[in-house]
C-alpha cells in the first residue's frame, strides 16, 4: 500500500473518530435528560414510568459502551497505520541512501 493511500486512511480515521464522538456526545445528553425525567418520576411516584426510564437508561449506557469500544478499536487501528507509514518511510529512506552510495 502506498503512502498516499495510508494518509487517506488516516484522514478517514479522523472523520470516523469525530462521528463516533458526536454520537457519544448525543447519547450523553440523552442520558442526562433521561436522568432528569427519572428523578421527576421518583418524586411523583410514577412507578411504571420509572421502569420504562430505567430500561431506556440501560439501553443508552449499552450503546455508549459499544461506541466507546468502537472508538478505542479505531484509535488502535490508527496507531497501527501511523506505525506502518513510519516503517515504510524509514525503509524508503534507507533504500534511497543505499542507492545514493551505490551511485557515488
Amino acid at each position: 500500500m502506498n503512502y498516499s493511500k495510508k494518509l487517506e486512511e488516516t484522514v478517514e480515521y479522523a472523520d470516523l473518530g469525530n462521528k463516533i464522538q458526536s454520537c457519544m456526545d448525543y447519547l450523553a445528553t440523552e442520558i442526562e435528560a433521561v436522568e432528569q425525567t427519572r428523578e421527576w418520576a421518583i418524586k411523583n411516584n410514577e412507578f411504571r414510568l420509572q421502569q420504562e426510564i430505567n430500561n431506556a437508561w440501560k439501553s443508552h449506557y449499552v450503546a455508549l459502551s459499544i461506541l466507546k469500544s468502537v472508538r478505542e478499536d479505531n484509535e488502535r487501528m490508527n496507531d497501527e497505520i501511523v506505525m506502518i507509514v513510519k516503517n515504510e518511510q524509514e525503509k524508503s529512506a534507507s533504500v534511497m541512501s543505499a542507492n545514493g552510495t551505490d551511485n557515488a
